[in-house]
């Protein structure tokens, strides 16, 4: 016998305790026979009898007890490891997580998150990161613990699980001289737009650009901008009107002086889900922070903090 392993260690303590071949056999699930021949190899390994019998049972050797000593330390040693990873306290913690988010989720999901850890995980950090070349891909490596809100192939080994369904909204000026608090088919179509590109690749825009292209209504585009900076300032300030997810048309709406208006075209909803990989599917702080995510935007970044919260510590609890 060249190594050690579980077992053994299991059967070195055990037979101390017990000094019986018949109740260690119990103790680690073998017959007495299987026993024995461990412990043949056992001697075999130290060089050593390791137990001799005597008139009270088996009893250690000299060099039986620094061995035990050993195999007990390593027993330990494993049991808390495995002990501390299905352990985690968000209120203690100082783990970093790292989010996978693309410019919209860190508009419309980051400030609620963050606004929501603030109170209940207050030592904890978040590391965000842009989609670098194939998401999956660090999600395998660790260079990221949860993207949320990016299309990715599901390949073996990574998880998806539906946080909400999201839908498109208008967003034009308050002081938009032709659209006032709704606007219509026919205005939608009249008036010229400005597109982010970030959204041209999504699945949402693919479906509204399938739904226009269908009905023969193509947009008139006007301006191309290459990301949702500035983007609320620009309608704010123009005539264009602007196609964007339904929350970041809410949060441009608090926050500027643009309307976010109800589409008028039947566009389908999509999918806004969090991925991760299968490595880290039983990790506890893992677990705690997909739970909290799920929790706080199950129906949308829009819904009633107090709830959510309440909602993802009952979650994060069980």
């Amino acid at each position: 016998m060249s190594k050690l392993d579980l077992t053994d260690l299991h059967i070195l303590d055990e037979l101390e305790k017990t000094g019986s071949i018949s109740r260690t056999a119990d103790a680690v699930r073998l017959s007495q026979p299987s026993v024995s021949a461990r412990l043949v190899n056992l001697r075999r390994y130290f060089k050593e009898p390791l137990f001799v019998r005597t008139s009270h049972g088996m009893r250690p050797t000299p060099m039986a007890g620094n061995a035990v000593a050993a195999a007990r330390q390593a027993l330990r040693t494993l049991e808390q490891a495995v002990t501390l990873e299905d352990k985690f306290d968000p209120l203690l913690s100082q783990r970093t997580f790292r989010l996978c988010m693309t410019d919209v989720g860190q508009i419309a999901i980051l400030p609620a998150l963050l606004k929501w850890l603030k109170p209940n995980a207050p030592e904890l950090s978040i590391d965000v990161v842009g989609p670098r070349g194939e998401v999956e891909r660090m999600l395998e490596v660790g260079e990221a613990d949860v993207a949320i809100g990016v299309r990715l192939k599901r390949q073996k080994g990574i998880v998806g699980q539906l946080i909400f369904q999201e839908r498109f909204a208008c967003l034009a000026s308050k002081d938009h001289p032709r659209i006032g608090s709704s606007i219509t088919k026919q205005e939608f179509l009249r008036e010229a737009h400005v597109v982010p590109r970030i959204l041209s690749s999504s699945m949402g825009s693919w479906m509204m650009d399938q739904t226009l292209s269908l009905q023969k209504v193509p947009r008139r585009i006007a301006l191309r901008v290459p990301s949702l900076l500035g983007l609320a300032q620009i309608v704010a300030n123009t005539d264009l009107l602007a196609v964007v997810p339904s929350h970041i048309a809410q949060v441009f709406a608090n926050d500027s002086h643009v309307r976010a208006l109800k589409l008028p075209l039947n566009v389908p909803t999509y999918e806004v889900s969090q991925y991760w990989h299968r490595r880290y599917h039983r990790d506890a702080g893992h677990r705690w922070l997909r739970s909290t995510i799920l929790a706080l935007f199950a129906t949308g970044p829009s819904i009633d903090r107090q709830a959510a919260g309440k909602e993802a510590r009952q979650r994060t609890a069980r």
